[in-house]
């Protein structure tokens, strides 16, 4: 078993706020996406539901998946860490597509506070 982990954050822009507030198509882009990068679900995904948007977050035995879901912006943020052997970027590709996300761009995890 690999020990190797690939991290990733995106922001997918351009999404159809229907489609940031659809709890069933929500989690089941998530499904594909985690399929797609052959993360080991431990279960299935964990949906919560707030005024600003859903998060909805699947973990694995060698990952995880969470989207951030913000309609009135028409956006989401994807925190995915996946097995070092699968294609990362197969996984921001599959939910983009599912969401109908017209950019994606990477993020940079933030400093911790007092860091550099």
């Amino acid at each position: 078993m690999s020990s190797t982990f690939q991290h990733h954050i995106a922001r997918l822009s351009g999404i159809a706020g229907s489609r940031l507030t659809d709890l069933d198509m929500l989690p089941a882009a998530v499904v594909a996406a985690a399929a797609a990068v052959g993360l080991n679900a431990s279960g299935a995904p964990v949906i919560r539901d707030s005024p600003v948007g859903a998060v909805v977050a699947l973990l694995g035995s060698n990952g995880h998946l969470v989207l951030h879901a913000r309609p009135d912006e028409g956006s989401c943020v994807l925190d995915l860490l996946s097995p070092g052997s699968g294609n990362i970027r197969r996984g921001v590709e599959v939910i983009a597509r599912r969401l109908g996300a017209t950019d994606t761009a990477p993020l940079a995890p933030s400093p911790p506070p007092g860091g550099p």
